[in-house]
């Protein structure tokens, strides 16, 4: 679940199953996947808002919005900046306190672009952040429903932030592709 990054403005996911220890890591037994978000359109200028409600059945409202808007800054430069924000309502009560949907999520997060493309090559810039908090666990024991009583909140936070450079240029059948990537991830559980 972590770092739970929003799919907004997403081009594509790619998945390579299966064990990956090999190529990336002991931390990868069931595969990886890669999140592709849009590129920078030097072709044109956009502006694009989105909002979603959502209601659960004994449970608090959620509701989600976004941004994403797409600059051409010169001929063969382009920017492309988004931030959006999702609150998903709680749907854990606890009967001792008569507390209601005690679990909400707050995410807040956004990414920003720049990609030039003189002549074959293109330079890609991009920086991601995203806050995500949850006020208690997402859990619920016993036969009563979705109730749980704590003897104390379990909080769960993450805060998630990347920056990387790509250069990249195709001949012919092949494609070189030279990326560097910084990534930082806190996240706080309290049990």
């Amino acid at each position: 679940p972590d770092p739970h990054l929003s799919m907004v403005d997403i081009a594509r996911v790619e998945v390579l199953k299966g064990p990956q220890g090999p190529l990336y890591g002991t931390g990868v037994l069931g595969g990886i996947y890669r999140m592709v978000p849009r590129a920078p359109d030097p072709g044109s200028a956009t502006l694009q808002i989105g909002s979603g409600l959502g209601l659960t059945s004994g449970g608090g409202t959620s509701h989600a919005s976004d941004l994403i808007v797409n600059v051409p800054l010169t001929g063969d430069l382009a920017m492309r900046a988004v931030a959006y924000h999702e609150r998903t309502g709680g749907w854990i009560d606890d009967p001792v306190s008569a507390r209601e949907n005690i679990n909400p999520v707050h995410t807040t997060g956004g990414r920003l672009a720049f990609q030039w493309t003189p002549s074959d090559w293109t330079v890609a810039l991009t920086g991601a952040a995203q806050r995500l908090r949850a006020a208690d666990s997402q859990y619920a024991t016993g036969e009563a429903g979705y109730d749980r009583t704590p003897r104390m909140a379990e909080p769960h936070g993450g805060d998630f932030g990347a920056m990387q450079a790509a250069v990249e240029r195709s001949f012919d059948d092949v494609r070189l592709r030279i990326t560097a990537a910084y990534i930082r991830h806190d996240f706080t559980n309290q049990f």
